[in-house]
């Protein structure tokens, strides 16, 4: 985000403009005329630092004391506008500094919800291919009753009822869908905004082509 900072001309404010949104700091006739109407931009980098640079040769910018035309600072250094020395208040900057979100930790949280979806989703399955056993072995068994009638054929039907009846118990005892819904409801807390804990209703890898939040608007760090 890049901020220009000037003189506002009617009151001799400090007038901060970020687009075609400014704002207005201090007491009229606070800011000395050395200070031009866009005399800095103040671009915010990822870091928490921020890119100084002036927008006019004639302009005057000190840093620390030390006279620039462009560099990076931080909160902790002393800015200073004109040749009059206007200090600029690093509270008006953060007024407008936009909140940052670090993002990066949802990606485990995205990870462990894939992986436990897909366990529940394969033990469904597995109960399912079960449940389905039963029947290959009545085929079987009635295959071979015409060709081989006697023990081989009760067996076979002994072990189908066996099957068929683990499998019925195994359904009973199934929390697949309950596993599944309180997965869901996990993923809506943990799965949300570090700024407004709203959740994020998109794949980890969607939210890092986003530059910030759909909700709080708050940049992504990523």
């Amino acid at each position: 985000m890049e901020i220009i900072i000037g003189r506002d001309p009617e009151t001799s404010k400090l007038r901060l403009a970020v687009g075609q949104q400014s704002k207005l700091f201090g007491a009229n006739g606070s800011v000395p005329q050395s200070v031009s109407r866009q005399h800095l931009s103040m671009t915010i980098n990822a870091d928490d630092t921020y890119a100084i640079k002036n927008l006019n040769a004639m302009n005057v910018t000190y840093v620390n004391s030390v006279q620039v035309e462009n560099k990076t600072v931080s909160e902790k250094d002393s800015v200073e506008l004109g040749s009059d020395r206007y200090l600029l208040d690093w509270s008006f900057i953060t007024s407008l500094k936009p909140k940052v979100a670090d993002i990066r930790p949802l990606k485990k949280v995205w990870e462990n919800f894939n992986n436990d979806k897909k366990r529940i989703r394969e033990k469904q399955k597995n109960i399912g291919l079960l449940s389905s056993t039963p029947i290959m072995f009545t085929m079987m068994g009635g295959l071979l009753s015409a060709l081989m009638p006697g023990i081989i054929t009760i067996s076979l039907t002994v072990i189908a009822a066996l099957i068929m009846f683990y499998g019925f118990y195994l359904r009973a005892k199934d929390r697949s869908a309950d596993e599944l819904e309180e997965l869901s409801t996990k993923l809506q807390h943990d799965y949300s905004c570090p700024c407004c804990k709203r959740f994020l209703a998109h794949p980890y890898d969607q939210l890092l082509l986003m530059d910030s939040c759909p909700h709080c608007k708050a940049m992504f760090r990523k």
